[in-house]
């Protein structure tokens, strides 16, 4: 029995052995014991992974809600309206709205839009031409209105309406007047080379 048992252990430790050795590399060349008996290649485990297009987009998907700028405006407008009998004004009718009111302006990058490109250590983003617009609109808590009422042409809810309508047309060109793309794209430039830097190794050229 004894020497049954010490027969199992040393094929146990034999074979312990020689799945270290096996695994061992004999030479500079790389190549393990096994490889060399068996002619057989194993698979290489290597630290790091080379950067891809698709890395490089799934990272900046992380960022999609910070896409956007913003930008505020400010718009005073008002219209007078009378009623005619053909080309004739009836001044007596006349009726006025003066409204200032406070809007936003937000543009945004789509992240399907942005092309990347890896060429060796580099990691090139184009951007769109400019970022494209995504909201306008006024706050209505910012509005102020000064209304001149007049029985013979009571105002309707249309004038307000319309004049709303201009202010945003109007605050959006204000804005688009102060650099609102531009700002958009150099807020975009710098959080893609944030987002970006966590590829070690690898420049950042965004255009």
């Amino acid at each position: 029995m004894k020497k049954l048992l010490a027969l199992i252990l040393a094929l146990v430790i034999a074979f312990a052995a020689g799945f270290w050795t096996a695994g061992q590399v004999d030479d500079m060349s790389g190549v393990t014991v096994f490889e060399k008996i068996t002619g057989i290649t194993l698979p290489r485990i290597t630290q790091g992974s080379e950067v891809t297009e698709e890395a490089v987009k799934a990272k900046l998907s992380e960022m999609a809600e910070l896409t956007t700028y913003s930008a505020e405006y400010t718009v005073t407008l008002g219209k007078n309206e009378v009623k005619r009998i053909k080309s004739f004004e009836l001044g007596i009718t006349r009726n006025s709205i003066l409204i200032t009111a406070g809007g936003i302006v937000k543009v945004g990058y789509d992240i399907e839009s942005i092309d990347v490109a890896v060429d060796e250590n580099v990691i090139y983003v184009t951007l769109p031409e400019k970022a494209k617009l995504n909201d306008n609109y006024v706050i209505w808590d910012t509005v102020e209105c000064d209304e001149h009422n007049n029985i013979f042409n009571m105002i309707e809810f249309a004038q307000y309406y319309e004049i709303i309508e201009e202010i945003e047309r109007l605050g959006l060109e204000k804005a688009e007047a102060e650099g609102i793309y531009d700002c958009a794209a150099e807020q975009m430039k710098y959080l893609v080379e944030m987002a970006l830097g966590a590829f070690d190794g690898y420049e950042v050229v965004v255009e």
